[in-house]
């Protein structure tokens, strides 16, 4: 119990250093070296929704519903080409951001802390079968993941946000 008591500091620190990463690219206006972003909500019989946004600019979102077909929106790959197998019945969109967007997300992530886990206490308890939304954020060779209640992210207005920063970028990339 002792030694869980003394590194108790280490372990709420372990964001730190992709916070001072992600202060310092934004600062200097460029993308951290290693930057990954990874976000993930479940929602049981609402489905399951998750993004990956790579240092290159490259986002996914991958949404599936429980009895949705399979369907790829990549409007940046050529016609034909399939980004998902289109087994697990998942919707994927794709784009490639330019450094103006990539700013807007670091703008956000810094702006709500994304690397701090808040406090157990400061997140209301979740009803039986409850979910929650992930994310993982990577930035010059560290790493911190986070969460938040899945029914709860609106009322929290802080990994939602996010959520939707990524689903308006994808918007402006999408093909009529």
């Amino acid at each position: 119990m002792r030694a869980l008591l003394a590194a108790l500091p280490l372990l709420l620190a372990c964001g730190a250093p992709v916070g001072a990463a992600l202060e310092d690219a934004r600062e200097a206006s460029r993308i951290p070296d290693g930057f990954l972003l990874h976000y993930e909500e479940v929602g049981g019989s609402l489905g399951e929704r998750s993004f990956r946004l790579d240092a290159e600019g490259a986002l996914v979102r991958r949404y599936e519903r429980p009895g949705i077909g399979a369907r790829t929106d990549a409007p940046s790959a050529e016609p034909g080409s399939d980004s998902d197998s289109g087994a697990s019945g998942a919707i994927v969109t794709e784009a490639t951001l330019d450094a103006r967007e990539m700013q807007r997300v670091l703008e956000t992530l810094v702006a709500i802390e994304a690397w701090e886990q808040a406090d157990d206490g400061d997140l209301p308890a979740g009803p039986l079968e409850a979910r929650r939304a992930w994310l993982e954020l990577r930035a010059e060779g560290e790493r911190a993941r986070v969460w938040e209640w899945a029914h709860d992210l609106e009322a929290n207005d802080r990994l939602v946000r996010i959520r939707r920063v990524l689903d308006e970028l994808l918007a402006a990339h999408a093909v009529d």
